[in-house]
């Protein structure tokens, strides 16, 4: 890559890594977030600037007009100052829909949060839809959560002695909840101010087996690019969220069926998700998520995602993972087996478990061996014991979902080629290409990679046409 004209306070730093085929630079915005894009982008943000946000581009980019006059806006909010796109919370009139007006009960499992509560607090207070209730969960903090809590106004406050985790936390509240529909929300997370609105529309026009609504989960400092809309469940590669990274073109997105999300935000008939079990409380907090979005599927419920509901997300400041990193090992890990063994068909389990090790654990393992990393050996050992004593639970499990199952394991795998990472969201930063422009403005892309193909949404139930006409030219 050669050195390029960015904007005053952009920088590209020397680290570059092989994604999709093609190699990425890390460039620095002017806030400070970090990106990693490859040269053809890096030239666009050039252009952008030199041209003074002019529409248009150079013959030399093979890209389409359209695409990049639309496209120019996303990455000037990006890396402009004075583009950048935010949020606001004024208050707006109370909406009612005209058949269909449930009560939510927002659950809210809290653990040291006091420095988000507030934020929260003032955009569920700021929401058009005002049938709903609140109730919080705080799982012991040691901070000034509950204090903060018992004077912000009107609400069920739960607080416990300990740490429950977020599953014990949640099937707390929703017992206590009164609405037929409950909102389960992370506590570093900020509504748009129609958030309950749109969902509520949501329910009133999907079917009658619909379990639950995803809303757009947008990054919080960065709300142009998608933290997640919807997941999948590959045959091989199992959880799979290509949608993080994503760049936000929301005029070209609609109402779709997914597998699933990510519950830092989720809507659900509360009668349908206790038909189904509601959360494992042995998993304390991680891949509990996985478990749910599986077992709904099994018993037959659909997921749909809203992106007119959309919730802001400060990513990852709600959990230990940056203070302890064993802590998120252990429950992912151990979780992620506790699904496949709780939820496959037996005949598909060993191929699962097979990748698992590889992918997963071997790693860890490698890890722990090689540099003699005592504590690691340690975390890996208790996971092992405590999956044995899990043994007789995960039994009762099977037998338990096997009775509600109606759908065998592949009717809910995508089977077409993706890659092993997440395409735009890599080591912890969003890929910025000509691939995500696409993905993000048609809903789908296809892209070669040595000869192979791959899909970024496979199985996905709406690809807009003119990506389908465009399939010749969607190679990366």
């Amino acid at each position: 890559m050669i050195d390029r004209k960015l904007p005053d306070g952009c920088r590209v730093h020397e680290h570059s890594s092989n994604i999709c085929g093609s190699e990425h630079r890390l460039l620095e915005s002017p806030g400070g977030d970090l990106f990693w894009l490859d040269d053809l982008f890096l030239q666009l943000i050039e252009t952008y600037h030199s041209r003074h946000r002019e529409k248009s581009v150079s013959k030399n980019y093979s890209i389409p007009e359209a695409l990049i006059a639309r496209g120019f806006e996303e990455v000037g909010a990006l890396f402009f100052g004075e583009n950048q796109r935010k949020y606001n919370l004024p208050g707006v009139s109370g909406y009612q829909h005209p058949e269909y007006n449930p009560l939510i009960s927002i659950i809210i499992v809290n653990w040291n949060g006091e420095a988000h509560l507030k934020e929260l607090m003032d955009s569920i207070r700021a929401q058009s839809y005002d049938r709903y209730e609140i109730i919080v969960v705080d799982n012991g903090s040691t901070d000034r959560s509950v204090e903060l809590l018992r004077s912000s106004g009107d609400m069920m406050l739960l607080p416990q002695g300990r740490n429950l985790g977020f599953c014990k936390g949640n099937n707390l509240a929703i017992k206590a909840a009164k609405g037929e529909i409950v909102f389960l929300l992370n506590n570093d997370t900020v509504l748009d101010n129609r958030c309950l609105e749109n969902a509520i529309r949501c329910f009133a026009e999907c079917p009658e087996d619909t379990l639950g609504v995803f809303p757009k989960m947008l990054f919080y400092d960065t709300p142009q690019i998608i933290n997640c809309t919807k997941t999948q469940w590959h045959c091989v590669h199992m959880w799979r969220d290509n949608s993080v990274g994503l760049l936000d073109f929301p005029e070209r997105q609609r109402r779709e069926q997914v597998f699933g999300g990510i519950f830092a935000g989720v809507f659900l008939y509360k009668k349908k998700f206790e038909r189904i079990g509601v959360f494992d409380e042995s998993f304390f907090t991680y891949g509990e998520d996985f478990d749910v979005c599986y077992r709904a599927n099994l018993a037959g419920y659909r997921f749909f995602s809203e992106p007119a509901s959309i919730v802001y997300h400060r990513y990852r400041t709600s959990s230990q993972e940056e203070t302890d990193v064993y802590f998120t090992l252990y429950y992912f890990l151990r979780n992620y087996v506790c699904v496949i063994l709780k939820n496959y068909e037996l005949g598909n389990i060993g191929a699962a478990i097979a990748y698992f090790r590889k992918e997963f654990w071997s790693p860890w393992a490698s890890r722990a061996k090689i540099n003699r990393e005592a504590k690691l050996k340690r975390v890996l050992r208790k996971i092992i014991f405590s999956l044995l004593r899990m043994a007789p639970h995960i039994l009762r499990e099977r037998a338990r979902i096997r009775h509600i199952r109606k759908i065998p394991d592949k009717d809910l795998w995508v089977m077409e080629n993706l890659d092993h990472y997440n395409i735009f969201h890599y080591k912890g930063k969003p890929v910025l290409n000509l691939l995500n422009l696409r993905a993000a403005f048609y809903g789908n892309a296809e892209y070669m990679v040595n000869g192979k193909k791959y899909v970024v949404f496979g199985k996905s139930r709406h690809v807009d046409s003119e990506s389908a006409n465009s399939k010749k030219r969607n190679q990366y």
